[in-house]
């Protein structure tokens, strides 16, 4: 199944996509590893004219340790979080559920933040973070 035509903007800043998804309101989406968004598209279950690209956003796509707060940036990937020593450390539950999730394909793209964003039914990282008191900020 083919996309449905959009148009694509790739903002470097936080603040910039935020303005554009606003100006567009629901026809329009952000995309980070696009693994939840792109199937939709193709189905036709959602046909948004206006992709909000996050990728080119600074400090998105990150995992760090401040203060003995653990933070995980939206774009992380799966395989990231699976992966990385901070979050096997201190959040092995975390790394497990984040390593479980689908393919390799899919852990390598799909990033962290839109698994949680399109709850995503058959995933683990969620209720391991539920599990974890965590808590999320979007």
């Amino acid at each position: 199944m083919r996309l449905p035509t959009f148009r694509l903007y790739e903002p470097e800043s936080l603040w910039e996509a935020i303005s554009l998804l606003d100006e567009f309101g629901d026809d329009a989406r952000a995309i980070g590893g696009g693994t939840a968004l792109v199937p939709m598209m193709r189905f036709g279950l959602l046909r948004p004219s206006h992709i909000v690209s996050l990728q080119r956003i600074s400090g998105l796509r990150d995992v760090s340790k401040t203060d003995g707060e653990l933070r995980i940036g939206a774009l992380t990937t799966l395989h990231e979080v699976a992966t990385s020593q901070v979050v096997q450390s201190d959040c092995p539950l975390l790394a497990s559920a984040a390593g479980s999730v689908a393919t390799p394909a899919i852990r390598n793209t799909g990033t962290l933040g839109g698994n949680l964003c399109y709850a995503e039914s058959a995933s683990d990282p969620a209720p391991a973070l539920l599990a974890l008191v965590a808590s999320v900020n979007l």
